[in-house]
C-alpha cells in the first residue's frame, strides 16, 4: 500500500493521556498507528504531516512513518504504518486500520 496517498496530511486521535503510557492503548476513535517511541520501529521513513489531538484542541507534527513489531499474547505482531510521532503521551493502535489487517479486535467486559 502506497501510505503517503492513502494518509491525507493529517490522522486523528481522539483522546491524550495525562501522563506517559509505556504500552499502546487501543483507540477505536484514532485514524492511524501512533507512537512516540523512536526505538520501537522496525522501519522507519521521513513523514511529513499533522495529527489532530481533540483532547487536546492542538495540532501535533508527525516526524516519520514505519513499523513497529510488538509482542501480543506470546505472539510477534507487526504493525505498519505507525506515525512517529514524539509530542505525543503515549501510543495508539488504531481499531480501524488493525482490522484492515488480517488482525481481529475483540472487545469483552473483564
Amino acid at each position: 500500500m502506497d501510505y503517503k496517498s492513502y494518509y491525507k496530511e493529517s490522522a486523528a486521535v481522539t483522546f491524550m493521556v495525562s501522563e506517559p503510557v509505556e504500552n499502546f492503548i487501543l483507540d477505536s476513535g484514532a485514524s492511524t498507528h501512533i507512537c512516540n517511541k523512536g526505538e520501537w520501529f522496525e522501519e522507519i521513513e521521513p513523514f511529513s504531516g499533522t495529527v489532530a489531538c481533540a483532547s487536546k484542541n492542538d495540532i501535533i507534527k508527525v516526524e516519520d512513518i514505519g513499523s513497529v513489531p510488538r509482542t501480543l499474547n506470546g505472539r510477534k505482531i507487526i504493525l505498519t504504518d505507525v506515525l512517529y510521532v514524539p509530542e505525543l503521551n503515549g501510543q495508539l493502535i488504531s481499531v480501524k486500520n488493525i482490522q484492515k489487517t488480517s488482525y481481529v479486535v475483540i472487545l469483552r467486559m473483564m
